[in-house]
């Protein structure tokens, strides 16, 4: 059973870090055609730390939860850039980032799935709150939430229909 889980967390990473790439390398490009050489600069360092973090690593079964929320926070930062969107990290104190071990990239595609049907259409103010709590010493619970100034209740994206229906628009 652990096998097949290897498995398929491997092909999970196969098939989503050409996204990730290619999301990271669009916001950058963005920056480059607006002329924005200091922000372009600052995005293509993010994206520099950003793949090493990802090489290094990918041969790895899991990473430490510290990693992996620097991992997230490049890509969040460089998504950020292309889609106007605010977003809050909060970490459970209680956790310890160091020691505790996750698979790698496992929260990313949930992030990624996020921004693309609850943010990138929104014209302004969309918000990403994404929170770590602490069940006990094996169990961590992730919750990632599209929302307004005003907490968890208001959601400010267009939810996944909507998203849809845009999507299908534009073809």
């Amino acid at each position: 059973m652990q096998q097949v889980t290897e498995l398929e967390l491997k092909a999970i990473r196969a098939q989503m870090n050409p996204h990730f790439l290619f999301n990271a390398l669009s916001a950058i490009q963005m920056l480059i055609n607006k002329n924005d050489i200091k922000q372009s600069n600052i995005a293509l360092a993010k994206f520099g730390k950003l793949m090493r973090l990802i090489l290094e690593n990918s041969e790895k079964q899991t990473v430490s939860l510290e990693d992996e929320i620097k991992t997230l926070k490049l890509y969040i930062e460089l998504e950020a850039l292309r889609f106007p969107f605010n977003y809050n990290l909060n970490i459970d104190p209680a956790l310890d980032q160091e020691n505790m071990e996750i698979p790698s990239m496992i929260i990313q595609p949930y992030i990624e799935n996020a921004i693309k049907h609850g943010i990138s259409k929104i014209v302004e103010g969309g918000k990403i709150i994404i929170s770590t709590k602490k069940i006990n010493e094996n169990w961590i619970e992730l919750t990632i939430l599209n929302s307004g100034e005003l907490g968890y209740q208001v959601d400010t994206g267009i939810g996944i229909e909507n998203s849809k229906r845009r999507l299908d628009l534009q073809y």
